[in-house]
């Protein structure tokens, strides 16, 4: 369906101009319009997705250029339950903002209190590393979308307030162009109508990039109400469903209105303890054990870096240390708490009732709490254990790499991790030269490496996954032709030392401009 831009909405026929966000060029052009009521995008052929295109027949350059608008429609973005921002991101060096990012990106900091805020990069300035954005933020007493200037020289909070750019599918950013999200975008500038679970800022800048308003974190915040629930509930009714069976078995009995005696208690609840707190751990452990393979699994796919699936496994260990412990313990004290107390009121009978009440009280609340108390603080833990890595990301093409990388190989058993520095590469059809058909994810690599029989080396060696490249922090490695001469300077050297020049020593020593600061060298670009 087609319409012209002073027509009503196709879809819902909606003729108020003031429920329409018009979408412009930098220059004023206009491209498209979206309508507020139903939330359908009216755009001109030359910014539709290819879904569009081929949805409205448009076919023939023809319909280029033209005042017809169509009916877009959107391509929905991956959403990873495990991870509360989305797990395709690259860690940005503030220190060269402005040289890295460029305008339509997606970016986001990880805040203090635990959230985090994103933002839609509308202009950079390399001069000053200035970055412009466009972002929910609050002024005084007004909250609304800014657009405004942000200086990048500081380096704020260690461990929090870092920088991560958003990496989408190249078939989300096909689909959008850059001159749509930044329409998008500033469509936007001066709303208000702050909603948190709604409208906030990640919904703000996800519609912005694909179209859709959606926030990962809403997403991952209703995952963890739903696991907090469902491990409470459970629990009580493993532990009352023993108590109902041990009360059966040894007859215990009720007499209605009866003050229950201690020794009563004590028999009622014997054993339903451990079996729902066995429950909850066994299914904690469970959740645990898919949300760390779910993030292992980006970490193989390349949407995540080594430091990223070390931060994200430790705080997710933690929460799910902290919420099991604060469930079992606020779930028996609450039990016992309102069963006693119910008890002396109205018998037995509420002695159970208050027991179960009591027991979904506290399990519920304390699961909850724990999440919060364990995501905050693994948080803090991930980060503070995995800045002490070298950081690297998984390769996924052999025309990924770059002669003077720094990679890391699979080695064997007792030596898993093979560092080398590429030299160049082979497609796997480079011999035939038949560049059409490559098979990326096959190839071969010249490397060279310190080994312990030959010293240090150069030889061609298979492309084989896991393979991992180290990440460095701009400014701080060496240009690669320097990296490579270094490295073959030192071919036929023979002092391989596991403890004090390994593969892994060699391959810094090469690639890096002070060997010494390697600690502080390692950082996604």
């Amino acid at each position: 369906m087609a319409i012209t831009p002073k027509d009503p909405c196709g879809h819902c026929g909606n003729n108020d101009a003031d429920n329409f966000r018009q979408y412009r060029t930098k220059d004023g052009d206009f491209m498209g319009k979206y309508c507020k009521k139903c939330g359908i995008e009216w755009l001109k052929a030359d910014y539709l997705s290819p879904a569009s295109r081929n949805c409205c027949d448009i076919q023939d350059s023809a319909f280029l250029g033209t005042e017809v608008l169509y009916e877009n429609t959107p391509m929905e973005s991956e959403v990873n339950e495990a991870f509360q921002v989305q797990s395709a991101r690259t860690k940005i060096d503030t220190k060269y903002a402005a040289e890295i990012l460029k305008p339509t990106d997606h970016i986001t900091w990880h805040r203090v209190i635990g959230h985090w805020h994103h933002s839609i990069v509308s202009e950079v300035n390399q001069d000053k590393n200035e970055i412009i954005v466009i972002h929910w933020y609050k002024k005084g007493s007004d909250l609304q979308i800014y657009e405004e200037s942000m200086a990048m020289n500081s380096t704020g909070n260690s461990l929090f307030n870092q920088m991560y750019r958003i990496d989408y599918p190249k078939e989300v950013k096909a689909a959008n162009a850059p001159e749509l999200v930044l329409a998008r975008a500033r469509s936007r500038v001066g709303d208000t109508g702050y909603g948190l679970l709604t409208d906030n800022c990640e919904a703000f800048a996800t519609y912005c990039k694909t179209g859709i308003a959606k926030s990962h974190q809403v997403i991952w915040l209703v995952e963890k109400i739903k696991e907090s629930c469902g491990l409470g509930n459970v629990g009580a009714i493993a532990k009352h469903g023993v108590r109902y069976i041990s009360k059966v078995t040894h007859n215990i009995p009720l007499a209605a209105g009866e003050i229950i005696p201690a020794k009563v208690i004590e028999q009622a609840l014997s054993g339903s303890q451990a079996v729902g707190a066995g429950v909850v751990l066994v299914l904690e452990t469970g959740f645990v054990i898919w949300d760390l393979s779910q993030a292992y699994a980006e970490r193989k796919d390349s949407k995540i870096s080594k430091n990223d699936f070390v931060e994200a496994s430790v705080r997710r260990i933690v929460e799910g240390i902290v919420s099991t412990g604060l469930a079992i313990a606020c779930s028996i004290g609450l039990e016992i708490g309102i069963g006693v107390l119910f008890g002396c009121l109205f018998g037995p009978v509420g002695a159970i009732v208050g027991g179960i009440v009591g027991g979904l009280i506290g399990g519920i609340t304390g699961n909850a709490v724990g999440r919060a108390i364990g995501t905050w603080g693994g948080s803090v833990a991930g980060k503070m254990i995995a800045r002490r890595f070298s950081d690297d990301r998984s390769v996924m093409k052999v025309s990924d790499l770059k002669p003077g990388d720094h990679i890391v190989l699979n080695g064997w058993f007792f030596h898993p991790r093979c560092h080398a520095i590429v030299v160049d590469y082979k497609e796997a059809d480079d011999d035939d030269g038949d560049h059409d058909n490559a098979q990326e994810t096959e190839g071969k690599l010249l490397v060279i490496r310190n080994t312990h029989e030959h010293g240090v080396i150069e030889e061609w060696m298979k492309f084989e996954q896991p393979l991992f490249r180290v990440e460095y922090k701009k400014g701080a490695c060496l240009d690669p032709e320097k990296a490579i001469a270094n490295a073959r300077s030192k071919i036929g050297q023979t002092r391989y030392n596991l403890a004090t020049y390994n593969c892994k020593t060699f391959a810094r020593e090469c690639k890096t401009t002070s060997y010494e600061r390697m600690d502080e060298e390692f950082v996604f670009i």
